[in-house]
């Protein structure tokens, strides 16, 4: 066996190993960090705007990507809905002023309605109005905006037909 005695050499070659490994771990690490995140990343529903110029796409992480045919270029990239959970659907308006999300909590259903341009305009929004619905145990839910966009019908369940205003919490059962 040979006797390696602490010398100078040694001690500094493995304290260059130890920093050369140490930065490059680093190094690795922070482009992870920097690099952005695919503005798709699997998508559970898209839908397209009545102009057909953009493509609205819900991901699996509950964040909104829109991509313009126009401009060819992202205009939304996996932005974080306000106060939305995690939703599972979209809806937009006949005008495309307005885009409504289905999702699911513990006591049933939220539908949640946003302006569009808040949407584009800012980084953190909140709805224009949200409505909870009990958990569905017989049919199932339709959404439809009217013309106007001033109005959401929903059917709900078996034989409910609600009338959502979309600009204030007011909902009409027919």
């Amino acid at each position: 066996m040979m006797n390696y005695k602490k010398s100078p050499f040694v001690i500094s070659f493995a304290i260059f190993l130890f920093v050369f490994g140490f930065s490059a771990h680093l190094k690795a690490y922070a482009s992870e960090l920097v690099r952005e995140s695919p503005p798709i990343e699997m998508a559970k529903t898209m839908i397209i705007d009545e102009t057909r110029s953009t493509v609205f796409i819900l991901n699996f992480d509950g964040t909104l990507s829109a991509y313009n045919f126009t401009d060819d270029k992202f205009t939304i990239s996996r932005r974080k809905l306000g106060n939305v959970g995690n939703p599972e659907s979209i809806l937009i308006s006949q005008d495309g002023l307005k885009l409504a999300f289905f999702s699911l909590n513990r006591s049933g259903r939220l539908v949640s309605i946003f302006k569009l341009s808040d949407i584009f305009a800012a980084d953190s929004f909140l709805p224009t109005a949200t409505y909870s619905f009990p958990r569905l145990t017989e049919g199932s839910y339709f959404g439809h905006f009217s013309a106007n966009s001033k109005e959401l019908y929903i059917t709900y369940g078996e034989n409910n037909l609600f009338i959502l205003d979309t600009e204030k919490i007011l909902a009409r059962l027919i």
